[in-house]
Formats: C-alpha cells, sequence, structure tokens
C-alpha cells in the first residue's frame, strides 16, 4: 500500500502476512497521520524510507507508541505483525532499555537507527573518546557505550563512519538520501544566506541576524520546530520588526516549495550545536549547489559542509567579508533511497537469518563500504 502525498498509510491492527509474502518491516511513527509541511527529520526520513521499501517490494507496517503499553502487548504486536525487522523510534522505550529486559527473540527483530546520540552523552556535550573501541583504546577498559546495549539488537544502523559507532560491533552504515527532490542548481552568490534557526541558542540566533541588518546581509530564515529551544527562537524572529532583506519562511513542503527556500540563495548556515547523526537540510542544500556553513562538533551535519566555524563570531565574520558567496558546495552525493532500500531489505534478510556471531557482521562491512564508497563517489 503506498501512502498518499504527505501522509502515512493508516493501519488499525498490523495482521501477518500472508503465507508466501516476505514478513515486513515494522516501523515505529509518531502519529497516525503525517503532514510534511510541518514534520520533522525523522518523520520525514521514515515516509521516504517506507515509499522506498516499498517500491522494492518490501511491505512495510506501521505503528505507534499508543498502540502498546507493556512490554508483553508491544511483544504481542511484533509476532502478529509477522516482522521480520522492526524499528523503533530512538526515544522509544524498546530503543533505550536494557537488552535483558526484552525477550531474546524480540531482541534479534529489533534494528536501531541511531537519529541522535543522547543515550551516550548529553546532546549538546561532545561525545567522549571510548577508552574500549578509541585509537588507543585497550581490550581490558570499559566501553563508553556498555549502558546503551551496544550488542544486545539484532542490528545498530549509523549513517555515517564515525569514532563512537565503532562500539558496536553490529553496526550498519546506511545514510539517508535526498533525491526524491528534483535536481536543481539553485545557488547565486549574490542571494540571501539561509538562517536555520533553532539548533543553537536563541542569543547566537539574534546576534546574527542583528549583524546582518547592520551589515545589509539578506537573510531568509527556516525553522526547526521540534524542540522547546526552536519554538522560543521562532518566537524571537516572528517578533521581530519587518525589514528589506529578511525573510521568513515559516511552513513549506520543500517537495514543492523547494525554490521558496533555497532558490537564489548563496549559502545555508545549518548552525546546531547538537552533534547531528544526519541533517537533512544540509543534504538538500548541497542537493540544490548550496554551499553548507556548520559549526564544528555537529557531527553528521558536517559531512555536507564547504565551511565549519567554531562560533558565532567566526560566522559574522565570515557574512561580513562576503566570504560565504566564494564559498563551493560539496558534489551531490551519488546515494538514492533505492540504493537506502536494498540496503535495509538486505539487512531484513540478514535479521531474519540471525546473527550468526561473526560471519555476518563482516559481511555487512563489506557491504556497507561498498555502499559508502558508492555514496562518495
Amino acid at each position: 500500500m503506498q501512502p498518499s502525498p504527505g501522509q502515512f498509510p493508516r493501519t488499525a491492527r498490523f495482521p501477518a502476512g500472508a503465507a508466501g509474502q516476505a514478513s515486513p518491516v515494522l516501523i515505529e511513527r509518531y502519529a497516525d497521520t503525517f503532514d510534511l509541511e510541518n514534520g520533522g527529520g525523522i518523520e520525514v526520513a521514515c515516509f521516504h524510507l517506507g515509499r522506498a521499501l516499498e517500491d522494492a517490494g518490501v511491505g512495510v507496517r506501521w505503528y505507534t507508541r499508543g498502540d502498546w503499553t507493556t512490554a508483553d502487548e508491544f511483544e504481542s504486536l511484533v509476532v502478529t505483525s509477522g516482522a521480520s525487522m522492526v524499528l523503533p523510534l530512538v526515544d522509544s522505550p524498546v530503543f533505550a532499555r536494557a537488552a535483558g529486559a526484552l525477550a531474546p527473540d524480540l531482541r534479534r527483530r529489533i534494528v536501531r537507527l541511531w537519529h541522535d546520540v543522547s543515550l551516550l552523552a548529553p546532546p549538546t556535550r561532545p561525545l567522549p573518546i571510548c577508552p574500549r573501541h578509541g585509537a588507543a583504546g585497550g581490550a581490558e577498559a570499559a566501553c563508553t557505550a556498555a549502558a546503551a546495549s551496544p550488542d544486545g539488537y539484532a542490528a545498530n544502523v549509523f549513517f555515517f563512519d564515525d569514532a563512537w559507532t565503532r562500539c558496536f560491533s553490529r553496526r550498519r552504515y546506511i545514510p539517508w538520501a535526498v533525491d526524491h527532490l528534483p535536481v536543481a542548481d539553485h545557488r547565486s552568490p549574490d542571494g540571501p544566506v539561509v538562517l536555520l534557526v533553532g539548533k543553537m541558542r536563541t542569543e547566537y540566533a539574534q546576534a546574527i541576524l542583528d549583524d546582518c541588518e547592520r551589515s545589509g546581509v539578506a537573510v531568509r530564515v527556516i525553522f526547526s520546530n521540534w524542540s522547546m529551544l526552536g519554538q522560543q527562537s521562532r518566537l524571537m524572529v516572528l517578533a521581530r520588526p519587518q525589514r528589506a532583506g529578511l525573510d521568513i519562511v515559516d511552513h513549506y513542503d520543500l517537495r514543492q516549495d523547494h525554490a521558496r527556500v533555497f532558490g537564489g540563495a548563496s549559502a545555508a548556515l545549518v548552525l546546531s550545536q547538537y552533534r547531528e547523526t544526519f541533517n537533512f537540510l544540509a543534504a538538500e542544500a548541497v542537493h540544490f549547489g548550496i554551499p553548507v556553513v556548520a559549526f564544528a562538533g555537529s557531527g553528521g551535519t558536517l559531512r555536507f559542509a564547504s565551511a565549519v566555524l567554531a562560533s558565532v563570531k567566526q560566522v559574522i565574520d565570515l557574512l561580513r567579508s562576503g566570504a560565504h558567496a566564494r564559498l563551493a558546495p560539496i558534489e551531490r552525493p551519488a546515494w538514492g533511497w533505492a540504493d537506502v532500500a536494498a540496503a535495509y531489505a538486505g539487512l531484513a534478510r540478514d535479521v531474519r537469518r540471525g546473527w550468526d556471531g561473526g560471519g555476518s557482521v563482516r559481511h555487512a562491512r563489506r557491504a556497507d563500504q561498498s555502499c559508502m564508497a558508492k555514496e562518495t563517489g
């Protein structure tokens, strides 16, 4: 069943697949309905993953946190669905709970997609170097990720190969894609900068906007609304006096409104204080030929960055000097949703077979390396 544009498919229950049909993938969603104008990056990613899997012939069933309240009910939900693989949201208790709290047969079906790293460190703090799996780690040292049960589930999916992922032996590197959007070159070196507001402290965003007003730098503002910080920052921007050179893009569906967001932009300021595992705005900017400016320490966002800066002062200096207009965007990744679906379909097959304690893991790493080679092409 294909979801209608802008909405997840609705299913009251998740019956077992018919005889002869491949086992479906069970994916958690936040709500029964989904609006691409208001959904966050995780929802957008899962929406497109579901569509890509179904296009590849893999069945998808959706569930929400409201479909179960106890571990027994969750197990019944999974078993009744006939799912070969379960993808819970990162804030699900199934994701965060120690492996011993779930039945072994259930854990063998659960694949964790690491959308954030809050189980390992506070969101805005640098991740500690693991004394066991770091560059100079010792075999007897305690693993930094031990409390996150790195080997207690079928697999852990990461969107890029970073040092902290090496604590997880059952890991896969499967990045998201953005080729659901048309290929277009929207950049104009003389145009406004696109500023993401809501992932850095509100006073930082205010300082950048104030200086842009004084310096005559045109700014197009878009929002990250998923957190309290995002809501506070949005209110700050909306309360500012209207002026020439300040363009506020509040709600949009990027499939239809990509020119409204990126058209004629000189650079995208994707300034996140969080350690991102994947940043859709940065990937989308690169897809449309826009160079990305990122904060140091922002994790996966740096994969798309043409300039990495350490402070708000450096951002202001870059804009004042006009150097942002001379940045070159990185090359568009060759990785697409068909590749993503193929990688998850292969993972589902491995999950059904069960990890064999070594061979499947080694096979997965070889496959992931080839995927990343294609992506960086």
